[in-house]
């Protein structure tokens, strides 16, 4: 992940924290049903802790790690008393010691860190009958697409491809020897101001590669959203894939 380039969210953790929107609230539930006595989670790719904090509100207790301490920043500070710990960690390389956790989750996460090592390292952190929980929003409309495509003049390097082209999670636990995967979706669409989304498009990390002409890009942006805008409403529609494997199923 080259820092401050494509991957890389650190740099505008303060629009991430103000412009991404929650998960559903049907998605914990599936958690707190799934999860049983299981109380103490890892949110690995915690970001600015949306998810920590939701987690949090269904009485888990919560420990949030990122690679990038500028993200953990903004997260100690939109999730004060909330009484949630946070850790500046690569996700290979985990600060815990063995079966610390109960449950680990990587909400809009896994992507960037599904590969062995980081695998080895959550199935060493997490408890012997510990429950790994992975949620991606998945699009099932066009706004990413649109923001890419506006964007795209005003890139001063070529757009890398896409990290989730090829993502699947549940094929990717399949192919380390998990079979017992479970799978549960949520159909949902945010709704996002034109001013919001916006924003929204400054917190992906394509926004990195804008270094000419950011006011210009701006400007296409709000010019593009609002044509595409229903009363001046954004709509994002999405599928929320939740995927759990237990660990003595691992």
């Amino acid at each position: 992940m080259e820092k401050d380039g494509y991957g890389s969210f650190g740099a505008n953790a303060s629009k991430y924290g103000a412009a991404r929107q929650a998960f559903p609230e049907e998605i914990f539930k599936h958690l707190k049903e799934w999860a049983g006595s299981r109380t103490t989670v890892l949110d690995m790719g915690c970001g600015t802790g949306i998810p920590s904090r939701q987690l949090a509100d269904y009485g888990f207790i919560v420990t949030g790690s990122d690679i990038d301490e500028r993200m953990i920043e903004q997260a100690k500070i939109d999730s004060r008393n909330y009484g949630i710990t946070y850790v500046t960690s690569p996700s290979d390389k985990l600060p815990f010691k063995n079966e610390s956790f109960d449950i680990i989750t990587a909400f809009s996460a896994f992507h960037w860190f599904c590969d062995d090592q980081s695998l080895a390292e959550i199935q060493r952190v997490l408890s012997d009958e510990g429950l790994f929980f992975i949620v991606n929003k998945n699009e099932t409309g066009d706004m990413k697409e649109i923001i890419k495509n506006t964007l795209k003049p005003f890139l001063d390097s070529e757009l890398p491809k896409d990290v989730k082209k090829d993502y699947d999670p549940v094929m990717i636990l399949r192919n380390h020897g998990l079979n017992n995967v479970q799978e549960y979706n949520v159909s949902v669409v945010e709704e996002y101001s034109i001013d919001d989304a916006v924003l929204y498009a400054q917190s992906m990390s394509i926004w990195n590669l804008v270094r000419k002409e950011c006011g210009k890009a701006l400007g296409a942006l709000k010019n593009t959203f609002r044509a595409h805008s229903q009363n001046g409403i954004v709509l994002r529609p999405l599928e929320v894939r939740a995927v759990s494997v237990l660990k003595n199923l691992l």
